[in-house]
């Protein structure tokens, strides 16, 4: 009980300082918030490619260390989404970039367990 207080306060703070919000975009790309968030195992990261490229969607943890790379690869335009399974990693938030040309945004997603 204690730990799921934590997490949504961690959540609540996260969200009043602007480090989550719902879409990040520019011009024509854009990284959407996973959905739901928070989440518990699985969950769903959409984002819009404007121009195609190559592109990388990696999830990393608190350290910065890679630990899912959900797109790596050329991508045509339009609309895209992926699904992370989250089930082996333990609770805590996990900052999600995607890169592509010279287009570049993370979001933060929060793993309840």
């Amino acid at each position: 009980m204690r730990r799921t207080i934590l997490l949504l306060s961690l959540v609540i703070f996260l969200f009043s300082c602007g480090v989550v919000d719902n879409t990040e975009s520019s011009g024509t790309y854009s990284l959407n918030q996973n959905y739901p968030n928070p989440f518990d195992g699985v969950t769903h990261i959409s984002y819009y490619i404007g121009t195609p490229g190559h592109a990388h969607l990696i999830v990393r943890n608190t350290n910065q260390q890679e630990i899912a790379r959900l797109v790596d690869g050329d991508i045509t335009e339009g609309e895209h989404s992926v699904i992370f399974d989250a089930q082996s990693l333990s609770s805590g938030a996990y900052p999600y970039t995607l890169t592509v040309n010279d287009f570049s945004a993370t979001k933060q997603m929060i793993l309840i367990r």
